[in-house]
């Protein structure tokens, strides 16, 4: 059975996480193989001068975009249909880059865009670096292939491959890929050890990364349960402010992303698609702003999904209309319709197809007063409305700062 989106309210912000190299004896990182000679993008949409939105695609000019594992820090895979991001137990990270050429304009608004084409059913928080303008830039994608086929030997400490979704069959790759491009071993800012995890702005430190090598431009969520359960494939959406910023300060036409994911469970990994696998990562540019991306909500790890919490509550007054909140502020009965709406567009554009309402309403609510609340989410199409109790109180603190339990 198909698990529906569901709408609480619980926002996961959005961030992505660009690609390290490995420490030399002196702590720096390998050099990368130099690229290929400048080549204008020959499919991009322009749009110079409208403020419409370019989009440039890692198959264009120089672009390119490929995985490399912390496991196989010599193995090029460059050549592979996807790219499987997780953290714990041998971190993948994605290498993606774009060419800037065809971009004519100063860059005021940026969306990066990625094809999920599988993975685990959980929430994945990734982060998003760029890799500091210069030579770290000039790394070669490779033909490598992804996961060796089923029954490759592999180091004992290695764990099984998990996630890896190649298309390309087992038999058209050698167990072990040539190292004819960027490896973790020479890729750009790449941490060899450091698998992921989340990045501290105060200590400018974490992330999977070496942080003088690569700035942090911000996390997305991936609800990859929608798309886990029904071997569906959907769109995730970055952008920020620092994102702008970055590409702004671009000089030789290239950018490079490194995405790496958050959370530490082993258990969890989402799976990217890019261009050999007719997948490729989008960026976005334009010369106006752009609307900031809708990003998924989650309401518990285990269930996952788009849902909407509406706390119902006595109403302060007797005989008064009880107090209905949304997100902590209270919404009057004549503005439900359009919140839910809000929030409906917001489910659409992060990829739902359908969404939940839970209703934690207090057992003193009589059902009547809960009729233009069922109404407003029957207008606006959810597919499943949960009643619940709200959850208890806080035990009280004593002075001393301990809890007072009840007799």
């Amino acid at each position: 059975m198909t698990k529906r989106p569901v709408i609480v309210v619980v926002y996961l912000a959005v961030s992505l996480g660009l690609l390290a190299r490995p420490a030399t004896a002196e702590g720096e990182a390998a050099t990368a193989p130099a690229v290929p000679p400048p080549s204008v993008p020959a499919d991009a949409q322009r749009g110079e001068g409208t403020g419409a939105a370019l989009e440039i695609k890692t198959s264009d000019g120089r672009g390119a975009d490929a995985l490399v594992d912390t496991w196989k820090p010599d193995v090029n895979q460059g050549g592979a249909s996807n790219m499987s991001v997780k953290s714990a137990g041998g971190g993948r990270k994605a290498c993606i880059r774009f060419d800037l050429s065809a971009v004519k304009e100063p860059i005021k608004g940026a969306t990066l865009e990625l094809t999920v084409v599988g993975g685990t059913q959980s929430f994945d928080t990734f982060n998003v670096f760029g890799v500091i303008d210069g030579e770290a830039d000039n790394w070669i994608e490779g033909t490598g292939g992804a996961a060796a086929p089923k029954g490759a030997s592999k180091p004992a400490s290695q764990p099984a491959e998990e996630g890896a979704a190649d298309s390309q069959s087992a038999a058209s790759k050698p167990a072990t890929a040539p190292a004819d491009g960027m490896t973790a071993a020479n890729a750009p800012a790449a941490d060899l050890k450091s698998a992921g995890g989340k990045y501290d702005p105060k200590k400018n430190s974490g992330g999977g990364v070496y942080n003088s090598k690569a700035v942090f431009l911000g996390t997305f969520c991936v609800n990859n349960a929608q798309y886990a359960m029904s071997r569906s494939k959907g769109k995730v959406h970055f952008g920020s402010p620092a994102l702008v910023e970055f590409l702004g300060k671009d000089a030789n036409r290239l950018v490079t992303f490194i995405i790496t994911r958050v959370g530490q469970d082993s258990g969890s990994w989402t799976v990217f698609g890019t261009k050999e696998g007719d997948h490729p990562p989008v960026l976005k540019v334009s010369s106006e702003p752009l609307p900031a991306p809708a990003q998924p909500v989650q309401r518990s790890k285990v269930m996952g999904g788009f849902f909407v919490t509406v706390k119902v509550s006595a109403p302060a007054e007797s005989g008064g209309p009880p107090v209905v909140t949304i997100d902590d502020k209270p919404v009057a009965a004549d503005a439900l319709d359009a919140v839910l709406a809000e929030r409906v567009a917001s489910f659409k554009a992060g990829g739902a197809a359908t969404w939940d309402l839970e209703i934690a309403a207090d057992p003193v609510v009589p059902c009547k007063d809960l009729l233009s609340l069922l109404e407003a989410a029957r207008k606006n199409g959810f597919a499943n409305i949960m009643l619940s109790p709200p959850p208890p109180p806080a035990p009280a603190k004593t002075g001393k700062g301990k809890s007072r339990q009840g007799n």
